[in-house]
């Protein structure tokens, strides 16, 4: 549900100029990140309650470095389509990447 509320959060923000709204974009965004927070905690609980105390601090090593990267393509690839798309357009690539 939480990944479904990113997704959406991100198609309501396209239309938005950022130029002069914003302030919308900005608590499209706030939200958006709530939603991130939100399945992060979820995440968190669900390793907490499924494996067994000494497996933890790995997983949590493998979870960290897995969005670490993730962020670093995801975020590099975005990046490499503003040169080749409009701007608004890379949300698209964005709404999937938040759904995986």
């Amino acid at each position: 549900m939480m990944q479904l509320g990113m997704v959406a959060t991100l198609v309501v923000a396209m239309p938005v100029n950022i130029v002069t709204e914003l302030g919308l974009f900005t608590l499209i965004i706030l939200v958006h990140n709530a939603f991130g927070a939100t399945q992060d905690v979820a995440i968190d609980a669900l390793a907490v309650n499924v494996l067994p105390e000494g497996e933890r601090g790995l997983a949590n090593v493998f979870m960290f470095a897995g969005a670490s990267i993730g962020q670093a393509i995801g975020g590099s690839g975005v990046l490499f389509l503003t040169s080749v798309v409009p701007f608004n357009a890379t949300y698209f690539s964005s709404s999937g990447r938040s759904s995986w």
